[in-house]
């Protein structure tokens, strides 16, 4: 007999409990930030991090409607509301030419995580086996133009990736610098603004690598999956991956979905 794969049960609660109306009876208190890459797809490639225009309007519709859209440092001030902010990683061109307009039309503010080292498609080469894209690939990256204007845009935040995009975990220290703290200084001499954010490529991390973070920026995300606790560490920001239907991503932002979640991990300590 098959296995039932996670997402793909996620995805059945998630349409069963949106159905019978369980996810509005127990509606999620607790603050979360949504992870997201590629919004529509990339040309010539199958990037599999990604998410149908479609689905990220039904996706922010859905979530606005119920909570709060927030800009992500908001997060780390108490509130009686139930809150959420929108993140991506890399910077692909497809959230400038299609996340973009679908996040003003709902007055959501977003936080667009880049690596200088890619923008324009600079250096195709290493940028395309740091995301496992075939050579057909193109308009992968964000220009500078676009980059520029998310920096003027009041909307939109741009945040710190790293310079190209490296597993730090597997760094030397002098590399770490010039990952982290170079990647923050040419952003910040490129487009004059100043870089306060950071996450963390593949959500890899030591406690070498966030000290170093936590130097040089106010706040940083990364990729385990979970609701924000009452008091979050400012360097640990948990995220949700964003890429799924809007009914089972909605249930994992619930009170519902976090009691689900915890007697699945009890079934699985027990196998």
């Amino acid at each position: 007999m098959n296995r039932l794969h996670p997402s793909d049960a996620w995805r059945w609660l998630g349409s069963t409990t949106e159905l019978a109306g369980l996810t509005r009876r127990f509606a999620g208190r607790r603050d979360f930030v949504l992870l997201f890459h590629s919004i529509g797809g990339i040309r010539g490639a199958n990037y599999k991090p990604n998410v149908t225009v479609e689905q990220f309007d039904e996706i922010v519709g859905t979530l606005s409607e119920r909570y709060q859209a927030v800009d992500l440092p908001e997060l780390l001030v108490p509130s009686q509301d139930t809150r959420f902010a929108v993140t991506f990683d890399d910077g692909f061109r497809s959230v400038y030419t299609s996340a973009f307009r679908i996040l003003r039309a709902y007055e959501v503010p977003a936080t667009v995580y880049i690596c200088p080292e890619f923008i324009g498609d600079q250096n195709c080469e290493l940028l395309r086996s740091r995301h496992g894209l075939r050579e057909s690939a193109t308009d992968v990256m964000m220009t500078e133009e676009q980059v520029q204007q998310t920096v003027e845009s009041e909307l939109f935040t741009v945040g710190n990736h790293t310079a190209t995009h490296a597993d730090l975990a597997d760094v030397d220290a002098e590399r770490l610098i010039q990952e982290i703290v170079g990647g923050k200084q040419q952003l910040e001499s490129d487009f004059d603004t100043e870089i306060e954010r950071f996450s963390y490529p593949y959500g890899s991390m030591t406690e070498e690598v966030v000290d170093i973070v936590s130097q040089h920026h106010s706040i940083a995300v990364c990729s385990r999956r979970g609701l924000l606790t009452a008091s979050p560490n400012r360097f640990r920001i948990p995220r949700l991956d964003g890429n799924r239907q809007a009914s089972s991503l909605y249930l994992e932002t619930t009170d519902y979905g976090e009691i689900v979640r915890s007697i699945g991990r009890r079934l699985l300590n027990r196998l």
